[in-house]
């Protein structure tokens, strides 16, 4: 009886060894690549390995400076990753190199992630010659003011959510409280900015885009020196040179100037919540960018994506993992600790930001979301081109030049740079 008791337990411990190969054997392992930032990749991989015992993801955080040559590095040496991420403004030139897979295949088939489940604006950022080569994997709408409430209450000014629920939030009403925000000390020096626009595509292209500024004319030509956009970028001079009330051209220390309330206002996105903790006991709330000079509003969108190893030779393992990522338990875990909104429509309600007044403006600002513009994406060099250096809409932000002659210069410049998809 012993000797059979004995030799059934050796056959238990033998199949349950056998089990545990059989399904080491089957695991199938793939690569993830991301910039090493403060999102919860870590957590997020761990725990799709937890729940997933057939595929396991090896997580290869990339230090943020060095992301894009490390992985093209990897790439040229044929050890690209399985799915990584890619920043927008590389999405299109990747695919044309042959980095991305066309994903449309797995959209059109897949019930949970397919082109319903993600915003409808993110698409056209991830789609060249009509295939789609990437997932965004959240959105920030850049056309959200942040206002400093402690600033706005001492200076007696009406709320800007007050003044956008009356349909009196304006450019007009919003230049006229960074004028008075703003300080100048007797010396000239600078006390206070009632306005900072960082000078990056987000927030001033969306700036510049809800006062009437294109890419392109009605047959999709690139037009940079319109007269639209001659006068939008005028109206930002204005403010900056003549009114002395926005910054939209030099860094400065947010956290601290919003702090010692120095800062009344600030055009960003929805990460901008990372500011709140920082500034106590002074508080900020958001309101979507005003109603411009013709009656327009336009939020620029930032939405990176997660793409595919058009060599992988675990494709289904892959497709497994980004599914968990953008619409799945992974990206549930990203919106609940992070301010920006998931492209997985179904999960806006999971970001907590600052509360009710948050989600309400960020929800609002999707309704006039748009993409980077193709027309600069699709000609690399050209978006920094337009912002940075003597020749550039910054010299005219400073005053160092008019912006007529700067934005025919530049549409030279931008329209002598090839489009890549005629390289």
């Amino acid at each position: 009886m012993k000797a059979r008791t004995g030799l059934l337990t050796l056959l238990l411990i033998l199949a349950s060894l056998l089990a545990v190969a059989s399904s080491a054997l089957a695991q199938v392992t793939i690569t993830f690549a991301t910039r090493d930032v403060r999102e919860p990749y870590a957590d997020i991989v761990a725990a799709f390995n937890a729940s997933h015992p057939d595929i396991h993801v090896e997580f290869l955080p990339i230090f943020s400076d060095e992301y894009v040559t490390q992985l093209l590095t990897m790439f040229a040496g044929g050890a690209g990753p399985d799915v990584f991420f890619v920043y927008e403004a590389d999405i299109l030139a990747w695919a044309h190199q042959g980095l991305l897979a066309k994903l449309d295949e797995f959209l059109e088939k897949d019930p949970e992630l397919n082109f319903d489940a993600i915003y409808e604006p993110t698409w056209s950022a991830m789609t060249l010659n009509g295939s789609v080569y990437g997932i965004s994997e959240y959105v920030n709408p850049n056309g959200l003011v942040w206002f400093n409430k402690t600033m706005f209450e001492e200076a007696g000014l009406e709320s800007p959510i007050s003044l956008d629920r009356r349909g009196a939030w304006t450019m007009e009403a919003m230049r006229d409280d960074a004028r008075k925000l703003s300080r100048i000390a007797g010396d000239g020096g600078r006390e206070s900015w009632g306005l900072y626009i960082p000078n990056w595509w987000g927030p001033i292209y969306s700036f510049l885009m809800t006062n009437g500024f294109t890419f392109s004319d009605a047959a999709n030509n690139l037009s940079l020196n319109s007269e639209a956009n001659l006068r939008a970028v005028e109206y930002l001079r204005q403010w900056t040179v003549e009114d002395r009330s926005t910054n939209a051209y030099q860094g400065i220390d947010e956290p601290v100037y919003l702090r010692e309330k120095r800062l009344g206002m600030a055009i960003a996105g929805g990460w901008y919540t990372w500011v709140i903790d920082l500034i106590a006991p002074i508080e900020v709330d958001v309101v979507p960018m005003p109603v411009g000079i013709d009656g327009g509003r336009v939020a620029m969108i930032s939405n990176p994506a997660i793409a595919m190893n058009p060599n992988t030779r675990h494709k289904e393992a892959a497709w497994t993992f980004m599914k968990y990522i953008l619409v799945g338990e992974g990206a549930e875990i990203r919106a609940r600790r992070e301010g920006d909104l998931p492209s997985a429509k179904h999960l806006a309600t999971l970001v907590e930001g600052s509360g009710p007044t948050w989600q309400e403006a960020m929800a609002r600002s999707m309704e006039w979301a748009v993409p980077m513009p193709s027309e600069l994406v699709l000609r690399p060099g050209s978006m920094e081109l337009m912002l940075y250096g003597g020749q550039s809409l910054e010299a005219v932000w400073r005053g160092d030049a008019d912006a007529k002659p700067i934005l025919d210069e530049i549409q030279r410049l931008a329209s002598a740079i090839p489009l890549i998809t005629e390289q």
